[in-house]
């Protein structure tokens, strides 16, 4: 099975929609023991993760809530709220 990789049209909404298709369809080829193809969709993933800022700050966020951080949460959120308006911190 080949895997295409579509490019984002509509920017940030865009790039997270993929992120979030591409581990769905990574899940289910492990899912089907296609693991080459699992591999494949991994690197789009890796690349949208580490590019991403929003992306970043939303999981640092979700890992300070999780570890009870509050504080460092709210912070997070602000930035991306700012980030999200344009505005920079």
């Amino acid at each position: 099975m080949t895997v295409t990789h579509a490019k984002p049209r509509n920017g940030k909404r865009r790039r997270r929609g993929e992120e979030v298709m591409f581990t769905l369809q990574k899940d289910l080829a492990v899912k089907e023991e296609r693991f080459e193809d699992a591999r494949e969709m991994q690197q789009p993933i890796y690349h949208e993760m580490t590019h991403n800022r929003m992306l970043r700050l939303v999981v640092a966020m979700e890992s300070a809530l999780a570890d009870g951080r509050y504080e460092e949460a709210a912070r997070l959120r602000d930035e991306c709220k700012h980030l999200a308006s344009g505005v920079r911190v």
